[in-house]
């Protein structure tokens, strides 16, 4: 097993466990978490943080940690494709 692999594996069970975090929420208070706004805003009336602070587990940090993981990921594809471009 290549080491690339077990990471990739690592980051999908990590992104999915965030992605609980948000799913918690939103099947407890689905109509009050219509979009992502309103999400953040029940979690803050709900005083789930400390100020501005987040808290984990918390439906923000699992959607904070999602977009970087995201964000990890498309910058590590692009830089695996420019280097497999230059390699032909």
């Amino acid at each position: 097993r290549s080491t690339g692999a077990a990471s990739l594996r690592l980051a999908a069970k990590d992104f999915e466990s965030n992605l609980r975090k948000v799913e918690r929420l939103f099947e407890e208070s689905p109509v009050e978490c219509r979009t992502l706004a309103s999400l953040l805003e029940l979690e803050r009336e709900r005083d789930i943080h400390d100020g501005n602070v987040l808290r984990d587990p918390s439906a923000a940090i699992g959607l904070l940690w999602i977009r970087r993981s995201l964000a990890f990921q498309s910058h590590l594809y692009y830089e695996s494709l420019v280097r497999s471009d230059h390699g032909k």
